[in-house]
């Protein structure tokens, strides 16, 4: 586990006075069990009370927050991978009288989920306990912080019996409930569309996230893989024969990941809606582009700018399959490079009824904000997922027909370097805090010694080297004390399993190394610890006879 440092939450502690964290544990383990589930409107403190009471019965907690930057600041505090943390605004969208979203207070009526355990507090605290009473479970309990406020008095309406403990009222056995959905008998499916190799290495990572997810929801999980020079606008149309024994299908990217827990995203989208999260709420600029670029292309009635989908999480029902079938007529002129112009404007030009997913549902974490995989249920790594981008170019092994082959410059993009932060992912969800940097977060003594491979970057140790030995170096990033694992993305059919590694790990602050140059196999890993805080981590790989190729390194904390 790393060090111990002064958190944010240690900052704020005691403020709601002494005796505040052992009552609300005291309440929490009241109704505890294995696999207890909890919803906590407000973070702060007793964010990481529950988290400890989420880890001790290997649970889950819901914690929700109105502040972004201040659940961002709780976040980095609490260590538990059993919290999954969400912002919303107060009021939500309002750009209809029919806005289907959701809201700080009412999100949780969207998980189709019940609550063992929850908390208010924060804002809007009638408004969050009408929606705890709706969520709670049979025997749960709403505890309620700051109770005694005039404006708060409302909420006892809510809930057949109450009592004050401590400096809490406690509220059971709800007069209101939402029934949750009956979905026995729809027969559903999860569709990974595979494109290429480097879509194979990636469903080599996700894959089994999505497959335990399949499990976990009664859906059948089907995989259909497709060549490299198959279109990319064409893919998900291409699996539409699939689509018929099924009354709803979730097409999925297979740079994706889905948290352990997740919700049903069949109960969050209604049964005769197409859902798709619309990524103009956050990335308006790059939707605006691409709406007007389809409609200078096409020459047809597109939706207004403000509206884009994504469709790497895609919901279609039965009654909208042909959504994909329209589309194929409009894949023309080199665009849309992929299907989302085309289903877009397909939604919006003819009025087909749609609910736009939560964020969560299709979290595109921003780097230049927070990478924390806790604020999504199904991440999404578009792009490179990093702020900080090299951008070097990479050499790629190229021939023709009459056999000869050489190698030419190549630009890299986002898709040739997430893979080793792919991993990290899986590793993360699980529970294990990992970091992960790809070739382009290195340097390399001999300019630009990155290979491109079926599409995936590779850093390049090979004898070219300086007076050092040291053939790579970097990748310069702050950590915090601790004790980590550092480990290796390859891929095998490139690297036998066996082959050692010589590296060394240092400072840019300090000539003493932490670790001391070592030999590890590709397959294995190595511990370290970092006595003091470290900005600029450096790791230096020494040259070797034969070329060694992987994809990027992953540093752990261990726990």
């Amino acid at each position: 586990m790393t060090g111990s440092q002064t958190t944010f939450i240690d900052e704020i502690q005691g403020r709601y006075g002494e005796t505040f964290g052992e009552e609300l544990q005291t309440l929490a383990r009241s109704v505890a069990k294995p696999g207890i589930s909890m919803l906590g409107f407000g973070a702060g403190e007793s964010t990481r009370l529950l988290a400890e009471i989420a880890d001790e019965y290997e649970g889950s907690l819901i914690s929700l927050d109105n502040h972004k930057e201040h659940l961002i600041s709780v976040a980095q505090s609490v260590q538990s991978h059993r919290v999954a943390f969400r912002w919303f605004d107060l009021e939500g969208p309002s750009e209809s009288q029919a806005d289907p979203e959701y809201a700080y207070g009412s999100y949780p009526l969207g998980l189709a989920r019940k609550f063992d355990f929850i908390f208010v507090d924060g804002r809007r605290r009638v408004e969050c306990a009408l929606t705890a009473a709706l969520v709670a479970a049979p025997g749960a309990i709403v505890v309620v912080n700051d109770h005694a406020r005039a404006r708060y008095t409302a909420m006892q309406n809510l809930f057949e019996t109450q009592e004050v403990v401590g400096q809490f009222r406690v509220f059971r056995k709800p007069l209101v409930t939402k029934p949750l959905p009956d979905r026995r008998g729809e027969r559903r499916a999860i569709i990974q569309v595979v494109s290429g190799s480097v879509g194979n290495w990636e469903f080599e990572i996700t894959g089994e996230s999505v497959a335990a997810y399949a499990r976990q929801i009664g859906a059948k999980h089907i995989v259909r893989h497709f060549s490299d020079d198959t279109p990319p606008a064409a893919l998900k149309y291409l699996v539409r024969p699939e689509f018929d024994a099924f009354d709803r299908v979730c097409l999925l990217d297979t740079d994706i990941v889905i948290r352990p827990g997740s919700p049903d995203i069949f109960d969050v989208v209604p049964s005769d809606h197409i859902g798709a999260w619309r990524q103009d709420r956050t990335f308006v600029e790059m939707s605006n582009g691409l709406n007007a670029e389809y409609r200078a292309h096409h020459g047809i009635k597109s939706p207004p700018p403000h509206q884009y989908i994504n469709s790497g999480v895609l919901v279609l029902p039965r009654a909208h399959y042909n959504i994909l079938e329209k589309g194929k007529a409009r894949y023309h002129l080199g665009l849309p490079r992929h299907e989302n112009s085309a289903v877009n404007a397909a939604i919006f030009d003819e009025g087909r009824p749609f609910f736009n997913l939560p964020y969560d549902f299709n979290f595109i974490p921003d780097p230049a904000t927070f990478l924390d995989d806790r604020f999504g249920w199904f991440i999404h790594l578009a792009g490179a997922g990093k702020a900080k981008k090299g951008w070097q170019l990479a050499w790629r092994s190229t021939g023709n027909a009459l056999g000869i082959d050489w190698l030419e410059r190549a630009n890299l993009a986002g898709r040739n370097t997430r893979l080793p932060r792919l991993r990290a992912l899986v590793s993360s969800t699980a529970g294990s805090r990992t970091t992960a940097f790809d070739p382009d977060d290195f340097t390399y003594v001999a300019p630009s010694r990155i290979m491109l491979i079926n599409g995936a970057a590779h850093i390049c140790v090979e004898d070219k080297q300086n007076v050092d030995g040291i053939a790579v170096y970097g990748p310069y990033h702050s950590f915090k004390r601790g004790t980590y694992n550092l480990s290796f993305d390859f891929d095998p059919d490139l690297v036998d399993p066996k082959r050692k590694i010589t590296f060394d790990i240092g400072s840019t602050h300090s000539q003493s190394l932490s670790f001391e140059k070592h030999e590890c196999i590709a397959a294995g890993s190595i511990e370290f610890t970092l006595p003091h805080d470290v900005d600029g981590l450096e790791i230096r790989f020494y040259s070797d006879e034969e070329p060694l190729l992987i994809r990027g390194v992953l540093i752990s904390e261990t726990t």
